[in-house]
């Protein structure tokens, strides 16, 4: 009996540490809703609004408060290694016939349980995007 016991409390504690949780990773930290903090582009304060796909593709959106628009989904890459994101420029003008060329690349701080997570911008391509912190909707 004393072994039957012994040989069940190994294979519990044996069972719950190969039981650990598996570290999310940034690709999976990103995917869902999320608002900006208010930014301030040229003159007029804007919120953005993001959904993150599954597939590789965003929408992003805009509002100054009296206005919204909606971009048309673009693409994205995720470098879970170095916590980066590289997004396909947004459209932000689809009437004119020209789509953007080009991607900029954000560095990510984040944490997997805080609903928060910062963009801070890699402007060595001569970029001009600001810092944007994010918050889970």
């Amino acid at each position: 009996m004393k072994r039957f016991a012994f040989l069940l409390v190994t294979m519990f504690l044996l069972f719950a540490t190969s039981c650990t949780k598996d570290e999310m990773k940034l690709s999976e930290f990103v995917i869902g809703e999320w608002d900006s903090q208010e930014l301030n582009l040229g003159e007029t304060p804007v919120i953005f609004k993001v959904h993150i796909n599954t597939d590789g593709t965003y929408v992003l959106s805009l509002t100054d408060g009296t206005n919204a628009y909606i971009c048309p989904k673009a693409g994205y890459v995720v470098d879970d290694e170095a916590n980066k994101i590289t997004i396909d420029e947004p459209d932000f003008d689809p009437d004119d016939n020209q789509s953007p060329e080009g991607s900029q690349t954000f560095s990510v701080t984040w944490v997997e349980d805080n609903p928060v997570m910062t963009w801070l911008p890699d402007n060595s391509g001569g970029g001009d995007a600001p810092t944007i912190v994010w918050t889970r909707q």
